[in-house]
């Protein structure tokens, strides 16, 4: 929503460059009313709001639960010069050759969320009178959409109002289901490495990841009801496990790597560390460090703290320490 804003903005201030420049070389023929403009203001259109499907998609990302769950999947955003005095009817369908075209074309794995998964009270989105925008209703269980990479291709069809057209750019949409369980968020991360100083990795000296400035470069992002994967949004923009040189030099990463944290829902205590990532010809892998009795969650400060190992074939094995701090949600 925010960059459609950007655009239209960008596109204002555009208008309004080359109409000021038009006046300065030909004012004469304006004042002589030799040259003429009409803009005109009845133009109205329905519209998806956020980025066109050929570019991205709008994120829902709900709170983990085994209940029923209704939010607002798309906003249907009337563009016009004023709102109307009527209210609107705006039908839209579940469009799954969206998320085919996408997927094509971006190299993502997006899966059409089954009927049974969701459903939808009514594709018939009202605009009220006097407003912009309407709702379309989704309802679904966070629990059983949590661990595929759903989505649902919305395209508007039809709407009531001879007098207002259907988007040309914006009439479609795709919506990615993001579920959060209560381990996920940014964190800012202090940590240290032991044990391949041979290998030019900083050994035995803990340090704080670099940030983006304020202390949030990591995000817990869920992957099941009781388990999140480390992301790093400073340097790789990926999941993958980040580490320091030696002397705690330059930040670095170890490529095959994806953290998987795995924790007891009732106590909280992290009960395991693996490598989500395919493995390579280094084999990498994670288990916990089993000599650390209470790597955790801890409830009161949102802190995660986490002790474990990483293997690879030929190497001995590097001990991590993890301390995770709460800053916000994702």
């Amino acid at each position: 929503m925010k960059n459609m804003l950007k655009f239209r903005n960008l596109l204002t201030a555009l208008l309004v460059f080359s109409l000021a420049g038009a006046g300065c070389l030909k004012d004469k023929d304006v004042d002589e009313n030799k040259a003429q403009f009409t803009i005109d203001n009845n133009n109205k259109l329905v519209e998806l709001l956020g980025p066109a499907p050929s570019t991205g998609t709008v994120v829902q990302n709900l709170e983990f639960s085994d209940k029923d769950t209704t939010f607002n999947a798309v906003v249907v955003n009337l563009a016009a010069d004023q709102p109307l005095d009527h209210e609107i009817k705006v039908t839209v369908k579940v469009d799954t050759a969206l998320i085919t075209a996408y997927n094509s074309a971006n190299g993502t794995a997006f899966v059409q969320a089954p009927t049974t998964a969701y459903s939808i009270t009514n594709l018939v989105v009202t605009i009220p009178a006097g407003k912009r925008e309407g709702y379309l209703r989704v309802t679904t269980k966070p629990s059983v959409v949590a661990n595929r990479d759903y989505a649902l291709g919305i395209t508007i069809t039809a709407v009531s109002d001879a007098g207002v057209k259907i988007s040309g750019n914006f009439k479609s949409q795709i919506v990615s289901i993001g579920v959060k369980n209560k381990y996920d968020g940014i964190y800012s991360l202090r940590f240290k490495t032991v044990g391949w100083s041979a290998y030019g990795i900083s050994d035995n000296l803990p340090a704080t990841w670099p940030s983006n400035g304020d202390g949030t470069s990591i995000s817990m992002i869920t992957s099941g009801s009781n388990s999140n994967k480390l992301f790093d949004d400073y340097g790789f923009g990926a999941y993958i496990q980040v580490a320091f040189t030696t002397g705690n030099a330059a930040p670095t990463g170890f490529g095959a790597t994806e953290p998987k944290f795995v924790f007891d829902l009732v106590s909280n205590k992290l009960t395991s560390v693996v490598n989500d990532a395919v493995p390579d010809s280094r084999n990498r892998a994670f288990r916990i460090n089993s000599a650390i009795t209470d790597s955790r969650y801890d409830v009161g400060s949102k802190t995660i703290y986490a002790a474990y190992i990483m293997s690879q074939t030929g190497r001995p094995d590097q001990f991590i320490y993890d301390t995770l701090v709460f800053k916000k949600a994702r």
